[in-house]
């Protein structure tokens, strides 16, 4: 073992000892920077045998230890049921984006979608400062364009702003006006955000510190220790985070849907309209950050997949829940289902897209026609988030089978046009239907 595997399982022994000693709840710290460290430097996938057994009898340990936010105690039985899965010979996607520890936060102290806003936040900010922090002089670069302008999103949804509409073409369309240089980003070169690498570097460092200053001491540990790479990739942390970020994003969409139906159900409009605004608001943000995922490397994201089997984003909580409480049963393909089955993940008794249709037969003519606009605008951010998610998957991951037993490109093509509250295929001003690319 190298230095930093000696270290982190030195500290790993010295905890067990004393873990064995406390009582329920009040278990001591957990060396997670001497792990972090470790995982960093060689990837999950690589440690030795001797540190994987102690952070399997740790994660043990752990759970029997393990108390409920905010005590201290239930961060390091989460963490460690992620570090140790592929160790265990149990790879889940939820393991490897930590989606269960990340909502277990936002579950916490307070109301879930201001956790889950500030947790966001904090991570995007992370995301963006790590990638700019190494190529702060290369404007030029499609990534560093491309975290400038998610920085100057963030600035303007941090100041309460509306975000104006995407420049360019969806990420990884390969649409464009200009040079395949200029528009490999997505992001049209002639509507820059008015920031220089290094003040959206600034401006991100300085956002990590305010939420971290305004939220639980438990958000720094969040941001420090996660996420955990499995390979040595460079590109593996862009791609976990904002995995991360959209999975927390979903959530947020699916709290929005929730309260949008249980407004349908007692006719309050008012407030049916916020939430639905609250859903394609986002939308919109989720599928913002597809500018910087487009840029991860092809041959780096395959060296990914091929160490990461068995974690597809078919398994999603959040995206099955947003999906199910919209669509209902019709959102039940055999994909998705074995995925994350109904009894983890069910469907309503009604669906808020058959909720609005039949909302739409008991209001006046003019509510009715607002009701109905604010859903095709929620179907236009949806649509362009799977239009985004499909360019995306094509100029990353090509001619590969998809993960979950589907065609890749080719599944994510044939679903790419379904709506999620209305009934028709495409809402106007949509960009029209791409042929299906080869399976991914």
């Amino acid at each position: 073992m190298d230095a930093l595997n000696q270290r982190a399982h030195h500290a790993v022994q010295t905890w067990l000892r004393a873990a064995q000693r406390c009582s329920l709840g009040l278990p001591p710290a957990f060396p997670f920077r001497e792990v972090t460290a470790a995982i960093r430097r060689h990837g999950s996938a690589a440690l030795p045998s001797a540190v994987n057994n102690a952070l399997i009898e740790a994660a043990a340990r752990a759970e029997e230890l393990a108390g409920r936010p905010p005590a201290r105690s239930w961060f390091a039985a989460r963490w460690l049921w992620s570090a140790t899965a592929g160790a265990r010979g149990s790879p889940s996607y939820d393991a490897y984006v930590m989606c269960g520890l990340l909502n277990q936060y936002c579950q916490g102290a307070g109301d879930f979608r201001a956790n889950a806003r500030a947790l966001g936040t904090a991570l995007t900010a992370d995301l963006l400062g790590h990638e700019l922090a190494q190529h702060c002089a290369e404007f030029t670069r499609p990534r560093t364009r491309a975290a400038v302008h998610l920085a100057a999103d963030l600035r303007r949804a941090v100041r309460g702003t509306a975000s104006p509409p995407a420049a360019g073409p969806d990420p990884g369309s390969g649409a464009g006006t200009g040079t395949d240089a200029d528009t490999a980003d997505g992001i049209d070169p002639a509507k820059e955000p008015g920031l220089e690498p290094a003040d959206a570097l600034r401006l991100c460092e300085r956002l990590v510190s305010v939420v971290q200053r305004s939220q639980s001491p438990q958000l720094r540990t969040v941001l420090a220790y996660t996420p955990l790479v499995v390979t040595t990739e460079h590109d593996e942390y862009l791609f976990i985070r904002s995995i991360q970020i959209m999975e927390l994003l979903s959530s947020l969409a699916a709290s929005h849907a929730q309260e949008a139906l249980e407004c349908a159900d007692r006719d309050a409009v008012p407030e049916l309209l916020v939430h639905l605004e609250g859903l394609r608001s986002t939308l919109d943000h989720s599928a913002r950050l597809f500018h910087i995922v487009a840029t991860v490397d092809p041959v780096q994201f395959a060296g990914i997949r091929d160490a990461t089997y068995g974690t597809g984003a078919l398994q999603s909580p959040a995206f099955a829940a947003l999906e199910r409480l919209c669509r209902g049963a019709e959102a039940l393909r055999p994909e998705t289902s074995a995925a994350v089955p109904a009894d983890r993940q069910p469907c309503p008794a009604t669906s808020l897209s058959s909720a609005l249709e039949e909302l739409l037969g008991r209001v006046d003519e003019e509510t009715a026609a607002r009701l109905a606009g604010t859903a095709a605008a929620v179907d236009q951010q949806w649509l362009r988030w799977k239009r985004a998610h499909h360019g995306v998957a094509r100029r990353i991951i090509g001619d590969v089978p998809g993960t979950g037993g589907t065609l890749g490109i080719t599944y994510l093509a044939e679903y790419m046009h379904t709506p999620l509250l209305t009934r028709h295929a495409e809402p106007a001003g949509s960009a029209p239907r791409a042929e299906p690319g080869g399976p991914s």
